[in-house]
């Protein structure tokens, strides 16, 4: 009779850490993220941010441009960084970056990419890097108001993507820039794609 029992126990604690894994692997139903916005969301949300990036660059050297589904602001290297020391970005431009951080840093569903570029001036291997290392000094102020890499890209274009000729100083000097791309979360890696891709000319028709 005691053996009968403890039999019965020993199967129902054998039937219970079955039913116990059985649960325990059960597939849980994948959640799809969603990417792309909707056109009337993609308005309501360039809506809200032209008039709030206009103010932050008010009165500086920086450019903003309204592009089909993102914002473009650009920092003139000239005018943003160090001549003496050229990946040093100038006391005046941390104000404005600063602002444009404080935007994301309140709403986590935007991202920023950041592309340094060059003119054809010198080295091309030495143009890239510096491209990637002004890029990087902007990164940082991004980085130091809270915005983590998951809403942060940044790449050095080095001379692939000039904005004007190379002929006069002039139109160097529009060459040499640091982009800021400004667009919602769920699209950065595909904006960063085309950016990479598409001739110059081409985005800027769609400016």
């Amino acid at each position: 009779m005691r053996l009968h029992k403890v039999l019965c126990v020993a199967s129902l604690a054998l039937l219970s850490a079955c039913s116990f894994m059985q649960k325990k692997e059960e597939p849980k139903p994948l959640v799809k993220m969603k990417t792309e916005l909707t056109a009337e969301e993609y308005a309501a949300w360039m809506a809200e941010y032209e008039p709030k990036l206009t103010q932050a660059i008010a009165g500086t050297p920086l450019e903003l441009t309204r592009n089909a589904r993102s914002f473009m602001v650009t920092l003139p290297v000239d005018q943003a960084f160090n001549k003496d020391r050229p990946k040093m970005l100038m006391p005046a431009m941390l104000g404005p970056i600063t602002k444009v951080t404080k935007l994301l840093e309140s709403d986590a569903k935007t991202g920023v990419i950041i592309l340094g570029h060059s003119d054809i001036s010198g080295n091309t291997a030495l143009n890239a890097q510096l491209s990637q290392d002004r890029a990087k000094a902007v990164a940082a102020i991004f980085n130091l108001g809270g915005i983590r890499h998951d809403r942060l890209l940044l790449l050095g274009m080095g001379e692939d993507k000039p904005r004007a000729g190379q002929a006069t100083a002039t139109q160097r000097a529009l060459n040499r820039r640091v982009e800021l791309i400004i667009t919602p979360k769920g699209t950065l890696t595909n904006t960063l794609a085309q950016y990479r891709s598409a001739p110059y000319g081409v985005l800027a028709a769609n400016k």
